[in-house]
């Protein structure tokens, strides 16, 4: 399995993921992100948040994975206590095989 480091550039040219972003919520933060790639995914590493994408918000916690919505520009992360996430920018399709933080 290749490593490779976060950023962009940084993925094998085969590969689907093109780069991700360690994203650090502030405990009462309530961050703004706006899109990078065609297709995101978001990792919960460690805490809880509220993942809000337009007028839909999704509860998660560490060990959730939350698509963000193809349509969205924006969305926002909150937290209370403050949460690690991982964004997944790439360019998969429908279906992927899987994805999480281990």
């Amino acid at each position: 399995m290749p490593v490779f480091q976060e950023g962009a550039g940084a993925a094998p040219a085969w590969c689907e993921l093109e780069r991700f972003e360690i994203l650090q919520i502030e405990g009462g933060g309530r961050p703004v992100f706006e899109r990078i790639g065609a297709k995101e995914k978001l990792a919960v590493a460690s805490g809880i948040c509220l993942i809000a994408q337009g007028d839909q918000t999704v509860s998660a916690k560490t060990g959730s994975v939350v698509d963000v919505d193809d349509d969205m520009s924006v969305f926002e992360v909150s937290s209370e206590l403050g949460a690690v996430l991982v964004r997944m920018i790439g360019r998969w399709g429908k279906e992927t095989g899987g994805a999480g933080v281990f």
